[in-house]
């Protein structure tokens, strides 16, 4: 597949806003024994300000060239210690080609479906999303999205799954990609 040796213990969660990628790549990341990721959280840390400030402030545009930069060196990230990490991408992210060919040459992505219905529940409840305008605009915004994130490894139905069941399936589908796939020295089930 092209991947190179750094590939092997990368996982890229994707997915549309309010999928759960954070909460769920952090305990991912527990049972693997690896690190997190938030790519939004390095974003807003890396600029001192909110994310919906730099929307404000830079527009879409900005926010997109910040998050390819951050997203590049992360996968350009040599891990000589072999432990895995998890890497919460912004709903955004993964739509863009050039984002997709970066993960595709430093691990596995796995799209974290939520039907719009969940995600329209939980995000109204955060109030925080600058790209979450109106109902319609965002469920447009999903339809638009969804043919990107199908392109992802790995594709990972999770409705209304708690989050300890949600993480034990994304364990048990990386177990299987990396047993198709033969590229790591051991199954991820191993270090769950």
């Amino acid at each position: 597949m092209g991947r190179s040796s750094s590939a092997a213990h990368k996982l890229f969660l994707v997915g549309f806003m309010g999928c759960g990628k954070t909460t769920l790549g952090r305990l991912a990341a527990a049972r693997l024994g690896g690190r997190f990721f938030d790519l939004d959280e390095r974003i807003v840390a890396a600029a001192g300000r909110p994310i919906r400030d730099i929307f404000q402030l830079e527009g879409e545009a900005g926010f997109r060239r910040r998050e390819s930069d951050l997203l590049r060196r992360l996968c350009a990230e040599e891990q000589r210690d072999r432990r895995w990490s998890v890497i919460a991408l912004g709903g955004g992210a993964f739509a863009s080609p050039e984002n997709r060919a970066c993960i595709a040459q430093s691990g596995c992505s796995l799209w974290l479906d939520v039907p719009f219905e969940v995600l329209a529940a939980r995000v109204a409840r955060d109030g925080s999303r600058p790209l979450w305008s109106s109902l319609e605009d965002a469920r447009s915004r999903y339809q638009l999205r969804r043919s990107d994130y199908a392109q992802a490894d790995i594709h990972l139905a999770v409705g209304n799954a708690t989050p300890q069941e949600a993480a034990s399936r994304i364990i048990r589908a990386l177990a299987a990609w990396h047993f198709a796939h033969k590229s790591l020295d051991r199954s991820p089930a191993d270090d769950a």
